[in-house]
């Protein structure tokens, strides 16, 4: 198997980054590098889609890639790394718990488990903006924000965490689809090494960014 010889290739020092997936099912390739590969220590595997829309503006959405549902500790752990990121790029990271729902308003269990990462960051006095739960509209619209006076985020969020990877990977594909803007991953974070996976429609670009990327994060 091309990508388990990839692996331990990688492992044993002998590569620096390792990108696969056009050939191969991304959900293959996944299982496949987490056993070989694996997270580092103390930290989750998890994939953002880096999307660049009109007025230059620039979205980090999370999990796009590995977590199906995630807890409030999972769901905090992403956001506190993708804002990591949102820094390595140069923005200040304004975080929003995405839902269909708006600060608990209508009142689901889903509710809880975003009010509980929001806990979680509190805790740890995480250093950047967060809150939520908002849908996407007001997340990335201060206007509609003010609707909200109580609202901690100081402007349009940049960092979006998902409540699903079912909600991730839909929004990150429609936006593939539709256009209209740039759109790069899922970058995957979280590895021992540098390792990405690409989608198997990626085209030439797409694989030039994300190795760009990569050797950044190597």
């Amino acid at each position: 198997d091309r990508n388990v010889f990839a692996a331990l290739v990688l492992m044993q020092g002998e590569g620096d980054i390792l990108i696969t997936g056009l050939t191969r099912s991304y959900s293959d390739c996944l299982k496949t590098l987490m056993k070989l590969v694996g997270a580092k220590k103390g930290e989750r595997v998890f994939g953002v889609t880096v999307a660049a829309g009109k007025n230059n503006q620039i979205a980090f959405i999370s999990d796009t890639a590995v977590h199906v549902t995630p807890n409030a500790e999972q769901l905090a752990h992403i956001a506190k790394e993708t804002a990591d990121i949102a820094k390595k790029f140069g923005e200040k990271p304004r975080a929003a718990f995405v839902s269909y729902s708006n600060f608990g308003n209508p009142r689901t269990d889903k509710n809880k488990v975003i009010e509980d990462a929001i806990k979680i960051l509190d805790k740890e006095k995480a250093g950047f903006e967060y809150d939520g739960d908002m849908t996407p509209d007001v997340a990335l619209n201060a206007e509609l924000q003010k609707l909200y006076p109580f609202n901690k985020l100081k402007g349009a969020a940049n960092c979006l965490i998902m409540p699903s990877l079912e909600a991730a990977n839909i929004s990150g594909k429609i936006l593939r689809e539709l256009g209209g803007g740039t759109l790069i991953g899922p970058v995957l974070c979280g590895f021992e090494k540098a390792v990405q996976i690409v989608p198997m429609n990626c085209t030439v670009t797409e694989m030039l960014n994300i190795a760009a990327i990569a050797s950044v994060e190597e």
